[in-house]
């Protein structure tokens, strides 16, 4: 079942639009009590449109913050199973099994093996298949990614 958009990224522009709006009501109306002058309305306008501005660059920083990464998660052949965040922008991985996560830092390799590593354990992901050791014993392998289904 797929969620309505979210209207959270427009209430600054329809916060800056409609303040810029009230804000040239109200210039217009001070300048219409004392006197009627073109400049009056101009500087009405340009106030509502800078409002309007503000809230529409408000919102274009808001478009390029990155989605939070998916958890992908892995099923041995053993039946045993885990999960890795993975962060490449940050060259990192976080991994979640029986009940405890590690923070990991990809290590540089040669070849199609990314390895992430901290100082008890260490992931190797070849593709959509993975390995997990623990001071250098084997403890998950032959472990295949699942299909992963989109909270969007």
């Amino acid at each position: 079942m797929s969620q309505p958009p979210s209207l959270a990224p427009f209430l600054p522009v329809l916060f800056f639009t409609l303040a810029g709006a009230i804000a040239a009501w109200q210039l217009r109306m001070s300048r219409r009590c004392a006197r009627h002058t073109p400049a009056a309305g101009r500087a009405a306008w340009f106030l509502c449109a800078v409002c309007t501005a503000l809230g529409i660059t408000m919102l274009s920083g808001c478009s390029s913050i990155a989605p939070e990464p998916q958890p992908v998660s892995y099923r041995c052949d053993d039946g045993r199973a885990f999960s890795v965040t993975y962060r490449p922008s940050l060259r990192a991985a976080t991994i979640a099994m029986n009940g405890m996560r590690f923070d990991l830092e990809a290590a540089a390799g040669n070849g199609p093996v990314e390895r992430y590593r901290c100082s008890v354990l260490t992931l190797s992901r070849d593709g959509n298949r993975a390995r997990v050791d623990v001071q250098g014993e084997r403890v998950y392998e032959n472990c295949r990614a699942e299909a992963t289904v989109s909270a969007h």
